[in-house]
């Protein structure tokens, strides 16, 4: 019994991790879904929310600056996660007896990691929300409102 839920267990965490990191159909190639929170559409180019929110070429060096950094703490992370992923499907496939204190050990480890990288993204996008104006940040809202269930819903609304 304590097999069968371990390794139910496991398959849907590989599932979840495994859908996680695909772009639904029909979104636009230059979409970021790494970078992208909850009801904040953020592009490559960042030429939609320049044309939305007007911003100037010092608040778009900024954001841009800050959305690089982040990015590579993310990467860090994200390899972090991955290797502690391949670590707990290995616990499963090398052993005969599973050992379910190193499974719930490397799933806290893995829940961890993904706390910073959702700490990181929170935390950043904080400073750019920061280095809008008062204008832009109505703006902001507004577009935060017509993308209300953002990254976990499933009504998606895309730009055209």
């Amino acid at each position: 019994m304590k097999k069968n839920f371990l390794l139910f267990t496991l398959i849907a965490v590989l599932i979840s991790s495994s859908l996680s990191a695909r772009r639904p159909a029909g979104a636009p190639d230059s979409m970021r879904h790494d970078m992208r929170g909850p009801g904040i559409p953020v592009y490559d180019n960042m030429s939609f929310l320049l044309e939305r929110l007007d911003l100037t070429d010092s608040q778009l060096s900024k954001i841009a600056d800050i959305r690089s950094s982040m990015e590579k703490e993310l990467i860090k992370l994200g390899a972090e996660v991955a290797s502690l992923n391949i670590d707990l499907k290995n616990l499963f496939l090398t052993t005969d007896k599973i050992d379910a204190k190193k499974v719930k050990s490397l799933i806290k480890k893995i829940n961890n990691v993904r706390g910073k990288m959702f700490e990181i993204r929170t935390m950043n996008r904080i400073k750019m929300i920061n280095i809008l104006n008062r204008e832009q940040r109505k703006e902001l809202k507004k577009i935060m409102l017509e993308h209300p269930r953002g990254r976990s819903g499933k009504k998606r609304y895309y730009r055209k």
